[in-house]
């Protein structure tokens, strides 16, 4: 259960309730005697005290239900109905219950609902009968009736109720329930203002917080002021609640954004999505929950939370006493929180985010304003907080002179904007003021508007989704995603992440890996190896796939990103590179690099052990030199942060020795170097490591076409068709400078399975058939070469002998041949009388017709 919304136990008071909504006494025995235990609570009033104030509402119902001399004594107890919770869980299908993944929760807990007016006739005749001084209620997610609760709770007990929580009862109607209820009393209040004296037959309205976030008629949406001209709309109520808890001085749950113009995202969006350009600004009021960082849930959601000391951004689960979102405690020193009759907003767990929050650029007051802003102007890596100012491209004139905007209209009262401190003007307005220089008029058309600015915050590499009721939907519920949706955390007590506190992240890496720290050697495969197992983080590591908001200068910084060499995108180190989904050139996959890292090390660890020496320090290299933790404090952090960052710039632009070694093939001898693998950088001859390179996942495998699981769904980035290929041997990425680089092998099997220079080097390899096909090839050229020196001999033969018979038909004339009409000849034999030689140059030329020009002009020289 994440914050009291998702599926959770059901308290013993709702199962007792659904049986018997009025417990049956039975008659004991006169001449029984008490226990010790009825003794001690009934006659020590100090005793009594402190137990309802550490127990649950479930405890004391079970406590009233123990015995009839209880039942008789709690009835008439003034106090022990001062403080009740019936709330249940809020059942939903997106919100973490135990059939998801994620949850806490054990499987055998089921999640169920409260019994329609199982609730209403406890509360009749058990309840307000019995509780004269009751202070405290919530029935959040419960089947509470609304006139049920009106006219037996809260008229009843309108003198003593204080706290009133009733956040997602369906059957409780803002519009005809709670609004008129409180209405009435907003007319006495200012009938007594009016004349200056209260009515003498009025009782007095104790209440002073309602929780009322989720009801029945509740508008959780952003609305324009015309709506709440529409009687039949939620915003018209929801709007009403405001303005008459804030009349009656009622601290409810539901506010107003007090971030200006279209710096609000919700305000933004929903002007985008129903106003085209060109018409006029509306006023949009974005209502939020103030309770949005703990859902109103108090304590710990299983009872180890507490005992391991681990201190998060839940601090309403770390620093608060418990049980299902119920408050306990009786608010001492010794206690954590401030007690069970403390309300949620009251106590440090949530006034910690709202009390005293200042920009961290312009140190302005910052008002507490919805959950987006709040989440998208505060940044994950330093955790700096900025105002709807400062955190955009253009500042906001909140200042500014009226004569300047207002242009001659009337200004508003001064409280007209209570729930927007500060204000000069409505924030729900969408008209973002400009500074024009004095004495001079806006521009026709603009009205001193400007188009809204563009905020300096970006998300890593995923985005969360947004939903138009105001949540945030990071991702599941675990630590990380507590973290985001806690803001704004203070900066400087460990809540920002490791990867921009450099001088927190640097004391992992090891000191000598590169060698002595006053001289790095950057080529030492030792420290490369250190580098690509710190990058790919720890075996046991989980990738959170919560994303991460940044403020521009964490943005720009390099510690957290690394650039695709194709398209010069910036690549998540936290996602991409350890979610294992990058490609990196010369590697194979990353999920397989990490095996072999942690094969090595358990490999290592064993040989360590066996002859009798200590377990290795972090790193499996005999090379390697023991870390001392008197140098490591020597060692500054302003030095060590420089060390750090410069080996990951070297890692990523100085070439060093691949630890990715060829698939063992077993036809090979034990010494080949496959078994040598991780051993000395001496022992090893030097190979082809590529060139380090980083590149973009892909959307899907080139080979199958199935998209990429681990590629998430929420991951809305472009990918560049950066073409990798593949080594069928040892199965590591090539890109296509180093392709060009390194040609491969153009004989039959190489063009349809390509090998990389280090398979392609290997002489043990007997799949290339390039020698074979070369040889095939010079026999083939030879047998050409000789049919070219037969066919040339012939024809200087023939030529010969045409000389020679000229020769002598001059010095002997003979007789003339006889007429071609008396002789029939056949074409076909003319033609071979005309040119003997015709079939050896036609077996010439079939033969040089495969060759390709290169061969040919090689093939002319030599025959020269």
């Amino acid at each position: 259960m994440a914050h009291g919304d998702g599926a959770g136990e059901i308290p013993a008071s709702h199962q007792m309730l659904e049986s018997l909504p009025v417990p049956l006494v039975q008659r004991e025995p006169e001449e029984r005697r008490l226990s010790t235990f009825e003794q001690v609570i009934t006659t020590n009033a100090p005793i009594l005290e402190s137990l309802l104030l550490q127990i649950p509402t479930d405890s004391i119902i079970k406590l009233y239900h123990s015995s009839s001399y209880l039942r008789t004594f709690l009835r008439s107890y003034p106090t022990a109905w001062m403080s009740l919770s019936f709330r249940l869980p809020l059942p939903s299908g997106t919100l973490p219950n135990p059939s998801n993944p994620g949850s806490n929760l054990p499987e055998s807990v089921p999640a169920r609902q409260s019994r329609p007016y199982a609730l209403d006739m406890f509360l009749m005749n058990v309840v307000v009968p019995f509780s004269a001084c009751l202070k405290s209620i919530e029935l959040d997610n419960t089947a509470i009736s609304g006139e049920n609760l009106i006219s037996t709770v809260l008229h009843a007990r309108r003198e003593t109720l204080v706290h009133l929580s009733i956040r997602g009862c369906k059957n409780v109607s803002l519009k005809y329930h709670i609004v008129p209820f409180l209405t009435m009393f907003a007319l006495q209040c200012d009938i007594d203002v009016g004349s200056n004296s209260s009515s003498p037959g009025m009782k007095r309205l104790a209440l002073k917080s309602l929780y009322a976030y989720r009801c029945r008629h509740h508008r959780r949406r952003p609305y324009l002021s015309s709506s709440l001209l529409r009687k039949d709309a939620d915003a018209e109520s929801t709007h009403e609640l405001v303005n008459v808890c804030h009349k009656l001085g009622i601290w409810t749950d539901t506010a107003w954004c007090t971030t200006p113009a279209g710096r609000c995202a919700r305000r933004a969006a929903y002007v985008k999505s129903r106003f085209p350009q060109g018409v006029a600004a509306p006023e949009v009021w974005v209502v939020f929950d103030r309770l949005w960082r703990s859902r109103n849930w108090i304590g710990p959601i299983d009872s180890t939370t507490n005992s391991t000391g681990i201190c998060d951004a839940k601090l309403w689960e770390t620093r608060e006493t418990g049980c299902y979102g119920e408050a306990l405690g009786t608010g001492d020193s010794n206690d954590w929180g401030e007690g069970k009759m403390t309300p949620a907003h009251l106590r440090r767990s949530h006034t910690h985010f709202v009390d005293g929050i200042r920009c961290d650029n312009c140190l302005d007051d910052i008002t507490e304003r919805c959950e987006h802003c709040s989440v998208l102007m505060h940044c994950v890596g330093c955790r700096k907080t900025l105002c709807a100012s400062c955190a955009h491209e253009r500042p906001y004139l909140h200042k500014c002179a009226s004569s300047s905007f207002s242009s001659g209209n009337n200004q508003p009262a001064p409280d007209s904007f209570w729930w927007a401190p500060g204000a000069t003007h409505s924030p729900g307005s969408m008209q973002d003021p400009v500074a024009f220089p004095v004495g001079t008029t806006p521009p026709q058309g603009t009205g001193g508007m400007d188009p809204p600015p563009i905020l300096n915050f970006h998300w890593c590499c995923t985005k969360p989704d947004f939903s138009g009721g105001g949540g945030i939907s990071i991702g599941s519920q675990n630590r990380e995603v507590d973290q985001v949706r806690a803001v704004p955390l203070p900066r400087g007590q460990g809540w920002e992440n490791l990867e921009y506190t450099v001088s927190g992240w640097s004391k992992t890496f090891p000191t000598y890996a590169y060698g002595d720290p006053s001289k790095p050697d950057y080529s030492l495969e030792t420290g490369h190896l250190a580098m690509m197992k710190w990058l790919l983080g720890p075996p046991n590591r989980q990738v959170s796939p919560c994303p991460r908001n940044l403020c521009q200068g964490c943005y720009d910084s390099p510690q957290w990103k690394v650039h695709c060499r194709s398209c010069s995108k910036s690549l998540c180190i936290e996602h991409d590179l350890r979610g294992l989904r990058l490609r990196i050139c010369g590697y194979r996959d990353l999920e397989s690099e990490k095996q072999n890292i942690q094969h090595r090390l358990a490999l290592h660890l064993a040989e360590s052990l066996a002859s009798g020496q200590g377990p290795p320090h972090d790193l499996p290299f005999r090379s390697q030199q023991p870390l001392d933790p008197m140098n490591m404090s020597i060692i500054d952090d302003s030095r060590q942060d420089i060390l750090v960052e410069r080996n990951i710039v070297s890692f990523l632009n100085h070439p060093s020795r691949s630890f990715v070694a060829p698939t063992p093939d077993p036809s090979c001898p034990p010494s080949s170097s496959s078994s040598t693998f991780f051993d000395s950088p001496t022992l090893e001859p030097l190979k082809w490591q590529g060139c380090q390179s980083f590149f973009c996942p892909p959307e899907s495998d080139p080979f199958t076409g199935i998209s990429d699981p681990r590629i998430s769904i929420r991951d809305p980035r472009p990918r560049c068709p950066s073409n990798l290929l593949e080594c069928n041997g040892c199965k590591v990425y090539v890109c296509v400078e180093c392709i060009d680089a390194h040609p491969p092998c153009k004989c039959s099997y190489c063009s349809e399975h390509y090998m990389c220079p280090n398979c392609v080097a290997d002489k043990r390899d007997t799949m290339c058939h390039r020698r074979q096909e070369e040889a095939l090839r010079d026999r083939q050229w030879r047998e050409q070469l000789q049919a070219i020196e037969a066919s040339l001999l012939l024809k200087l033969a023939d030529e010969a002998a045409e000389y020679v018979g000229e020769f002598f038909d001059r010095i002997e004339p003979r007789s003339p041949p006889p007429s071609r009409s008396m002789v029939p000849v056949d074409p076909g034999l003319a033609d071979q009388i005309a040119d003997p030689f015709r079939e050896d140059h036609a077996a010439a030329e079939a033969s040089f017709s495969h060759l390709e020009p290169d061969d040919m002009e090689w093939l002319t020289e030599d025959s020269q």
